[in-house]
């Protein structure tokens, strides 16, 4: 919340910030080509919209079929009340629409919005889904093996972790019963675990400090881009440090990953996440 951050992407930064990363993990898990797409989130400002289209054509697929999702309206209403209920009804007729009348193969969407959206397709329309993309907010280990398991047990399941300013993490190696694992791609993004300080505020001794591999810390991130430097810019998950993918180093995945991010235990409640 609060006022939004402005961030600028030359076009090849905009590619290595959030297309590669995704290519190169749907690569790796087998994410399907040539499907229809169905993408439920944000066209602005949020830059998430058209990474969608940039993504999609990358794997070989028309632009998305979309649904627009105010994610800045969304986070203004209380979780649960009437007037998130009616919106995500709203939204979610929408993208039934398009389920009912198109042949749609992926999902991209946030994991409240699946859910929903989920419970009132058909078993056969679930059934033709081969490939989910997750973003907007924390999946949690539980959910997830809800949508690989009962929902969409077809698809080939990803799930990115990133914002606006820095870009995409994608998952890799989903193994079933294994945790949500992520990974920066490449030497433009630098991701740190480090001690957390209170309220989310890391004490400056601190941030030269790096927890050790399985152990939890507190999500700093520096980007290195020509259009854009970031030092030190603080993040309010905590995950668990997990070193790099070893098989994977050919594909650009050479950086320690992270583990089950969450929002910090000192500012969890002053958090509203809901559909977005």
């Amino acid at each position: 919340m609060g006022t939004p951050k402005i961030a600028a992407f030359s076009k090849e930064d905009f590619r290595h910030a959030f297309i590669e990363p995704f290519v190169k993990a749907a690569k790796a898990m087998g994410f399907p080509l040539r499907e229809n797409w169905l993408f439920i989130g944000p066209s602005g400002p949020h830059i998430i919209g058209k990474a969608a289209r940039a993504c999609a054509h990358r794997m070989k697929s028309m632009d998305p079929f979309a649904v627009d999702f105010d994610a800045r309206w969304a986070k203004k209403m209380k979780p649960g009340s009437i007037g998130q209920l009616r919106y995500l009804e709203h939204v979610v007729l929408q993208a039934l629409g398009v389920i009912n009348t198109q042949d749609i193969g992926v999902l991209f969407a946030t994991p409240a919005i699946l859910g929903a959206l989920g419970e009132r397709m058909t078993v056969v329309q679930r059934l033709r889904i081969k490939g989910v993309h997750y973003g907007g907010v924390a999946l949690t280990r539980r959910r997830y093996e809800e949508f690989r398991t009962r929902m969409f047990p077809n698809a080939v399941h990803l799930s990115g972790y990133g914002n606006t300013l820095f870009g995409m993490c994608p998952e890799l190696f989903h193994a079933q019963p294994r945790p949500i694992d992520y990974y920066p791609h490449g030497n433009r993004l630098l991701i740190r675990l480090i001690p957390p300080g209170g309220n989310g505020i890391p004490d400056k001794e601190k941030l030269g400090e790096i927890v050790d591999y399985g152990e939890r810390g507190q999500i700093i991130f520096h980007r290195l881009d020509p259009s854009g430097l970031i030092i030190n810019m603080c993040e309010r998950d905590c995950a668990e440090r997990i070193p790099p993918p070893k098989a994977l180093e050919h594909l650009g995945f050479r950086q320690d990953g992270f583990r089950q991010p969450e929002p910090l235990p000192d500012i969890t409640k002053e958090l509203r996440t809901g559909l977005y």
